[in-house]
């Protein structure tokens, strides 16, 4: 398993809430990586819909930027 899975809200084919259901089929019992959910979205509906899943470790917005980025390393991999 990676470290960091960033995970964009919209993608083709299986959104960022599709897939992380489907990676709560094969993540039992493995090492779990931090899932940063990416979006363009400044909904609080999405902010609060990603709070609610606790394999979701954090929410950001669309692009990342070099501070947001530097907070997530020093948050998560301190």
């Amino acid at each position: 398993m990676p470290d960091i899975i960033f995970l964009d809200a919209n993608m083709p084919k299986m959104n960022g809430w599709e897939f992380v259901e489907e990676y709560k089929k094969i993540a039992s019992g493995k090492q779990k990586p931090v899932i940063i959910m990416l979006t363009t979205s400044l909904s609080p509906i999405d902010k609060e819909r990603a709070a609610k899943v606790p394999e979701i470790s954090g929410f950001e917005t669309k692009p990342l930027s070099d501070q947001s980025f530097e907070k997530i390393l020093t948050t998560y991999f301190p």
